[in-house]
C-alpha cells in the first residue's frame, strides 16, 4: 500500500508540472444543463506577450441530444471593451455515426478543442466568456467548460 501511495505521488509530481500552461480553469454547471442566460467567464491574469494556443475543453454526456455544439466567444480587456467576438462551431459527436469524439468512458466525454487565432496578445485580455447559442433556454448534457491557455514557440 505504502509502495502504491509512492508511486501515485511521484507521478503526480513528473506529470502534474506543466511549464507550458499559462491559464487553465473550469467552470462545473449545478444540473448538467447550460442555460441561455448562463454566460461562463474566466478571468485572466495574464502579464505576458507569449505566443499562446487556447484550448475549450466540454465535459458532456449521451444525454447532449445534438452533435453539435454552438458557442459564442467574447474576449475583453480590463476596460470591458470586446476584443474578439465570434461564433464557435464544435462537434461533439459524429454526424454520421453519432459516436462521441470526445475522450472517456462510460457515458461521459471530454473534448478538447484548439479555438480558432486571431486572439490578442495575453497581456491585453482580461476575460473570456462563453455563452450557448443553440436556439434553446437550455441544453441538456453539457457539464462543464474549461479553458486552457497553453503557451508555444509559433506566432
Amino acid at each position: 500500500m505504502r509502495t502504491l501511495l509512492g508511486i501515485l505521488l511521484a507521478q503526480v509530481v513528473i506529470f502534474g508540472c506543466d511549464s507550458n500552461r499559462l491559464f487553465e480553469a473550469y467552470h462545473d454547471f449545478e444540473s448538467p444543463q447550460w442555460h441561455v442566460e448562463d454566460s461562463v467567464s474566466f478571468e485572466i491574469s495574464g502579464q505576458t506577450n507569449t505566443p499562446f494556443r487556447n484550448v475549450l475543453a466540454i465535459r458532456y454526456t449521451d444525454r447532449y441530444e445534438y452533435h453539435n455544439l454552438f458557442v459564442k466567444m467574447v474576449v475583453r480587456d480590463s476596460t470591458d471593451q470586446v476584443l474578439k467576438d465570434t461564433l464557435l462551431h464544435i462537434n461533439l459527436f459524429d454526424p454520421k455515426t453519432g459516436k462521441p469524439l470526445g475522450k472517456g468512458y462510460g457515458n461521459r466525454f471530454t473534448k478538447y478543442d484548439t479555438l480558432p487565432g486571431g486572439i490578442p496578445e495575453l497581456s491585453k485580455i482580461k476575460k473570456i466568456q462563453f455563452q450557448q447559442y443553440m436556439r434553446k433556454d437550455y441544453i441538456e448534457g453539457i457539464e462543464s467548460l474549461g479553458l486552457k491557455l497553453i503557451q508555444t514557440t509559433e506566432y
